[in-house]
């Protein structure tokens, strides 16, 4: 996305939740900013998770071996569809004061999804719906 800045120290990655994009004409981008943060946050996550199975999941008398690129590729497009999901089903009532307005989880997502053409208006009542990143093979 056009603004955002590069990531090149680790600091960058924990003030990533105080990021504050603004559109031209100075109107907060609140899914630009939402949608950073979880990005941000979910790759940090994952980095952190494969780093630990590097140090402390080795197997007895094997050697271990790092993930590919497309194995990495296929880990973060997989977190962040469970994190598109995990908003979707937030939105439900049964949450009560957790609930999240739809209205957000579309703002947040709606540039970021696979056939969105074809989606309803509204598609957080929709099964199926992920983000439009596909998996390498």
């Amino acid at each position: 996305m056009p603004g955002w800045p590069e990531l090149k120290k680790a600091g960058s990655i924990v003030a990533s939740s105080m990021a504050m994009f603004k559109s031209d004409d100075g109107k907060v981008l609140a899914g630009a900013n939402r949608l950073y943060r979880i990005l941000i946050s979910e790759s940090a996550h994952l980095i952190w998770k494969l780093r630990n199975k590097c140090l402390f999941d080795p197997k007895p008398n094997e050697e271990f071996t790092k993930p590919t690129r497309n194995e990495i590729h296929n880990k973060w497009v997989r977190a962040i569809n469970n994190r598109l999901t995990l908003d979707i089903v937030m939105t439900h009532d049964k949450y009560e004061t957790n609930t999240i307005p739809w209205r957000k989880i579309l703002q947040t997502w709606r540039r970021t999804l696979h056939n969105k053409k074809n989606l309803p208006s509204d598609w957080t009542r929709q099964s199926g719906v992920v983000v439009g990143i596909g998996q390498i093979e």
